[in-house]
């Protein structure tokens, strides 16, 4: 098989394996989002850290709107540590869902919950678009990028 042929096959399969990554994370996309529609806010406050390979997670108590006391451990974690035992920290939590979800609020974590998975879906297909069109009308082996003013 000539090199050109693998070449070209190498970027349709980054092209599709990104397309079919972002269709698989569509459900993860929607799931989030109908918690970040219905999601109330609140205070809550550190209360201890879960020690994890690389750093520690804050565990975090509040009380909902009903007047529920909760407590989750966060998702992320540092070393050292974002917090310390008694920060207040934003809390988003949605108990209306079948399962209650609740999590620090930061704007990275919104960020990530909606759109890192596209991110690395969309990175593949880009990768297979650009890479498929550099390769796929080259006669030669090598590349040559030309820059015009």
């Amino acid at each position: 098989m000539k090199q050109r042929t693998k070449n070209r096959i190498t970027f349709i399969g980054m092209f599709l394996g990104g397309l079919i990554l972002n269709m698989i994370f569509i459900p993860y996309y929607q799931q989030n989002e109908l918690f970040l529609e219905s999601a109330k806010t609140t205070q809550g406050e550190v209360v201890d850290f879960k020690k994890v390979v690389k750093g520690k997670k804050p565990i975090v108590y509040f009380i909902d709107d009903r007047g529920n006391e909760h407590s989750f451990e966060s998702s992320s974690y540092s070393n050292p540590p974002k917090y310390k035992v008694g920060d207040t920290v934003p809390v988003i939590y949605n108990n209306s869902l079948d399962e209650f979800k609740a999590h620090i609020y930061e704007e990275s974590t919104v960020f990530a919950m909606k759109y890192v998975p596209f991110l690395f879906g969309g990175g593949f297909m880009l990768i297979g678009l650009v890479g498929g069109y550099i390769f796929w009308n080259r006669d030669t082996d090598t590349i040559s990028v030309s820059f015009v003013k």
